[in-house]
Formats: structure tokens, sequence, C-alpha cells
């Protein structure tokens, strides 16, 4: 009986990774990305600051970024932007562009801080120069999480030396 249950299942997997295979021409795979509880977390709240900025309406910004909230820029990282000076800048900045088009994001989740990065598509036809890089840190808030830094610098060529960067990596295609 054990031999018989034992070439029953031996069968079963064979026949299972046969049909695997020919349900894929050729043996080509195919990936679908698959988003991250987190990543969908974190690319909704990034969106939904961004859109509450752009409206103006303070009582959810209030809700989303942090009372000591700054931002630092590659170009000139010991002159952080605060959070008044910030917002100012942002919304006149942003005025007729696209919304939100967030691609590449990463989260590395830290109990009561969560560190995003991700790459912010900018629509070049308006004003914007380029797509930027950014890393947020979010703090846990009661329930929910405040944006506490951002930090940013443009998005450029992948041949920028980087001490333990490669510039040889391959390009994974992350839209989420």
């Amino acid at each position: 009986m054990k031999k018989y249950v034992s070439l029953l299942a031996i069968l079963a997997v064979a026949l299972s990774s046969t049909a695997t295979f020919a349900a894929q021409p050729g043996g080509v795979q195919v990936s679908i990305p698959t988003v991250t509880r987190l990543v969908k977390i974190f690319s909704g709240l990034e969106c939904d600051l961004d859109q509450h900025i752009r409206k103006g309406d303070g009582g959810t910004i209030d809700t989303l970024l942090a009372d000591d909230f700054e931002m630092r820029v590659g170009a000139m990282p010991g002159n952080p932007i605060p959070r008044a000076q910030w917002l100012d800048r942002y919304r006149s900045d942003n005025r007729g562009t696209a919304a939100c088009d967030i691609r590449q994001m990463a989260v590395h989740d830290y109990d009561v801080v969560a560190v995003v990065s991700f790459l912010l598509k900018q629509d070049k036809a308006k004003k914007a120069s380029g797509d930027i890089y950014m890393v947020d840190v979010w703090k846990k808030s009661g329930e929910g999480w405040k944006l506490a830094v951002r930090y940013a610098s443009p998005a450029g060529s992948a041949h920028f030396l980087i001490p333990g960067a490669a510039t040889d990596a391959p390009h994974i295609d992350k839209r989420y």
C-alpha cells in the first residue's frame, strides 16, 4: 500500500510540473509584479499628501505631515527646508502638473518608523526638470503615519559613481 501511495504522489508531482511548463509557451517565464501591503499603504499616503497639499486642505495635511517636518535636497544637504516654506513652494511649484506618478517604491518597516523610497516621475512637457528620487521617513502617530523628513535628489545617470553601488546592475521594471 505504501508503494502505491508513493507512486501516486510521484505521479501527481510530475503531472503538476508538466502542466505548469505547458502553460508557459516556449518555457518563457512571465513575471507579474505584485504590490506588497506596505507599498500599497505608503503609495496611498504619498498620493493623499500630494492631493491635499494641492487642494490646500490644512486639516488633512496636519494628519499626514509632522509639525517638525523638513526636506533636505541632495544638492544642498546642509540647508533643510522647514515645513511652512516647503508647503508654500510645493503648492506653487505643482499648480497644473499631473498628480502623483510614483514608481519603484520600496518600504522598510522599523516598527514605529518606515523608510520609503521611490521614483517620482514628472511630466517633462510641464516646467518640471526631470524625475526625482525621494526617500521619506514616516513616523507612527497613533494608528496612522506622519511624514517626518523627506530627502530628494534628481534621478540622473546610473553611471554617476557612488561608493558601493554597481553601475552595471540590471534594470528591474517596477511600476509601483
